[in-house]
């Protein structure tokens, strides 16, 4: 009995760890994205989510992500939007512009604890180390 319940539960493990990683999930991206945002210091990403994905051929998987990136501090609108203080990149500090116009707050006082809604589109494909941005 005890040895058919060690397998039970082994044959569990097995399946559901090779079920987990048949889709990608918005952990598989985090890294990614704390490594593009940290040109933003006084930037935080929050609510990391996957809301939608779609298998794609030849393995890749189209997986859309949600998140939100919180202020750390406290910015004038002009500080904020005009003089690219929150991001030290400008391709980030563009990023950030267009999600901030999508979502209404773009040309506003970004006061410390409010977020930018973003939302993005990544191109997954499984290698041997798990999915990866292709």
């Amino acid at each position: 009995m005890k040895i058919s319940l060690t397998l039970a539960i082994l044959f569990a493990a097995s399946v559901a760890a090779c079920s987990s990683s048949s889709k990608p999930e918005a952990s598989d991206v985090e890294p990614l994205l704390k490594s593009s945002w940290a040109d933003c210091p006084d930037l935080e990403l929050v609510n990391l989510r996957k809301s939608n994905g779609i298998a794609r051929d030849n393995g890749k998987y189209e997986m859309e992500i949600t998140y939100q990136l919180r202020a750390k501090k406290d910015y004038s609108a002009g500080e904020a939007w005009y003089g690219q203080t929150p991001c030290k990149s400008q391709r980030m500090y563009a990023l950030l512009a267009s999600n901030a116009k999508r979502d209404g707050s773009y040309g506003k006082d970004l006061k410390a604890g409010a977020t930018i809604n973003v939302k993005d589109v990544y191109l997954m494909v499984k290698s041997e180390n798990g999915w990866i941005k292709q």
